[in-house]
């Protein structure tokens, strides 16, 4: 899974990100679940694994598993920045039970006006 996505956060995000660490640590955490390239079940650079799982890899507090609301709201307002500054964009919405899943620009910030 992805070490070079995670080697590519390194090299195009974190000039741009550096003073936001948390958002830096995110968008690393979603790249590092992402796979590097192309399976029969998902496309490279996709990340599906749920605010949760970011939350738990920021290491916010949680209580067998389960992190509070202001974790989540965290997560959220970070995933928010990464939007703006092009660095994901959405798959999916997370609708009930389903997770929304992103896709990560990870060669450098994308043009989301751009079609």
């Amino acid at each position: 899974m992805g070490a070079q996505n995670v080697q590519l956060v390194l090299q195009n995000w974190a000039p741009i990100l550096y003073p936001h660490h948390a958002v830096l640590r995110i968008l690393q955490h979603m790249a590092l679940i992402a796979h590097d390239y192309d399976d029969s079940d998902v496309l490279a650079r996709q990340y599906f694994g749920g605010h949760t799982t970011l939350a738990l890899g920021l290491g916010c507090p949680h209580i067998q598993g389960r992190v509070t609301h202001g974790a989540l709201m965290n997560v959220g307002r970070s995933i928010a920045v990464l939007r703006a500054a092009g660095a994901i964009s959405d798959l999916t919405q997370a609708v009930g039970q389903r997770q929304a899943a992103y896709q990560l620009h990870l060669d450098g910030p994308v043009d989301m006006a751009d079609p």
